[in-house]
């Protein structure tokens, strides 16, 4: 994690959650704090990589590999996938055998969650131009179509199911907004939360800025209040659903660095009592995923949790194994950091460009709310793209996805290499240039002084940003463009994920 030094330099990236503390964990896949056993969990089935199974997206430099997003049970016992890089649904029986393909690629962008009620099937659309929760019948025919609220749509994060199968918006970390009732139409209204056994379950959660306070957090149950403590430092706790009882489910987050400075997390669920009595434990190896799943836990129907482990050539479906205790795998802080031996950082201000001093002579050159500022320019653009902008041939150019044709597209395009102001993408766009571009490798060009072919992934056919660029431009870059590998030329790293602020990388 790193915060802007003074120098003046260059730009980078804020990935897409703008304007919010940006964690980079790097291939997860290199990181395995420690092989998971067969003790953690039951294995369902497995399901091949490749045509007939589940897709990955390939590979490229700069760019997260992506494939499923979503895991559900449904109360016959059988199981969903969203299969997003086909557009597909997939639904397999206990058994592992596939009952059934949902074609998807009509009517949703990038269906990021997904539940199934008695109802039918609800997948949240959450990369289209206007997100909205699709309701399907449980056979898979799409029958209403439901917008996200203006409001929640730069925070929502996923689904939640209710205590009643109401379908839940979740925002941040928290159970905000009902979206539909438990026959699926929809019931629009704030909620203070879920509700188990007739019970308001909420989250108090950690706060950071008390380094005493890092590693403790409580779940209200009605009167009865819940503590969770950790070694490390603790992400907010969410609740996996709601429910009539008998238990419910607790998803923590426990960071820590390894050795090298790398973020590290141990992914706990704990299983509660209705009376707020720790049932037992079960560790979900988020460290050791292939590839990123959004939502890859799931409740069934018979109150088991089961989850969707993805590896390089396969994704496993798996019923987790709770334990009264679990061996820690994460490296605990000899001492835990207080704000004696920790830097006092400020903020400096427009007027005030003052000379931090701290244990390594952090300076700024811009605050935290012009951060913001930028990056939120680019979140919020909006730009009609023609024909021209979207599928005119550009020689090497990889169109990205969610690009829509003759309406206006949100944002500012994917372009690999690019570093694009906002008028500046605005103006191209007028001018006839493509929008973006995520193809690294075209065209090839012979590099005289290594006597080789290599990549060549910035077209001059292209225009937009890619997520170096992006940084490099909200924090106030303007010189030249910085890469991944160059960011840490014109920032610091922090001491760890207690001192990341709004702006940091």
């Amino acid at each position: 994690m790193f915060r802007p030094r003074t120098r003046m330099a260059s730009m980078g990236l804020i990935t897409m959650a703008i304007g919010l503390v940006l964690s980079l964990l790097g291939n997860p896949s290199t990181q395995i704090l420690a092989q998971t056993t067969l003790a953690n969990y039951d294995l369902l089935f497995t399901i091949p990589v490749g045509e007939g199974g589940i897709q990955y997206s390939p590979k490229r430099e700069e760019q997260l590999q992506w494939g499923p997003t979503a895991l559900a049970a449904a109360p016959d016992g059988s199981f969903l996938i969203a299969n997003t890089f086909s557009d597909n649904l997939l639904q397999f029986s206990a058994n592992g055998e596939l009952l059934r393909t949902i074609d998807v690629a009509d009517t949703a962008r990038g269906i990021t969650d997904l539940k199934v009620t008695r109802a039918g099937i609800f997948a949240l659309d959450g990369a289209a131009i206007t997100p909205a929760v699709l309701h399907f019948t449980l056979q898979g025919k799409l029958v209403a179509k439901h917008e996200i609220p203006a409001e929640l749509r730069p925070s929502f994060t996923g689904l939640i199911l209710g205590a009643a199968d109401q379908i839940v918006l979740e925002v941040g970390t928290k159970a905000a907004y009902q979206m539909l009732d438990a026959s699926g139409r929809r019931a629009t209204t704030a909620i203070p939360g879920l509700t188990v056994a007739g019970q308001l379950v909420t989250v108090q959660s950690p706060d950071w800025t008390v380094p005493m306070s890092r590693s403790h957090a409580s779940v209200l149950l009605g009167a009865t209040k819940i503590d969770i403590s950790v070694d490390n430092v603790l992400a907010s706790p969410r609740i996996l659903q709601g429910t009539s009882g008998p238990a419910f489910y607790v998803l923590t987050d426990e960071l820590a660095a390894d050795s090298t400075g790398a973020l590290v997390i141990d992914e706990v669920v704990r299983q509660y009592s209705t009376d707020g009595r720790l049932l037992g434990m079960a560790r979900f190896p988020l460290m050791e995923q292939a590839v990123s799943v959004n939502h890859p836990l799931a409740v069934g129907w018979d109150g088991a949790v089961y989850a969707l482990l993805t590896r390089p050539d396969h994704v496993q479906v798996v019923r987790l194994n709770f334990l009264s205790t679990l061996n820690p795998i994460l490296p605990v802080l000899q001492q835990r950091p207080s704000s004696v031996d920790m830097p006092q950082r400020q903020d400096p201000t427009d007027s005030s460009k003052a000379q931090l001093q701290s244990d390594v002579g952090i300076l700024a050159c811009i605050n935290r709310n012009d951060i913001a500022n930028i990056a939120a320019g680019y979140l919020n653009n909006s730009k009609h793209l023609t024909w021209n902008n979207t599928d005119k041939a550009c020689s090497g150019r990889g169109k990205p996805e969610g690009l829509v044709t003759n309406a206006s597209n949100p944002s500012v395009a994917y372009d690999w290499g690019g570093w694009a102001t906002v008028a500046g993408y605005n103006t191209a766009m007028d001018q006839g240039w493509q929008a973006g571009d995520i193809d690294t490798c075209n065209p090839m060009v012979w590099n005289s002084q290594l006597g080789r072919w290599d990549c060549n992934g910035v077209e001059s056919c292209s225009y937009g940003v890619d997520c170096s660029g992006l940084v490099t431009r909200a924090w106030g870059r303007n010189d030249k463009k910085y890469g991944t590998s160059t960011l840490k030329e014109i920032s610091t790293a922090l001491n760890g994920a207690w001192e990341t602020k709004k702006g940091d990388l």
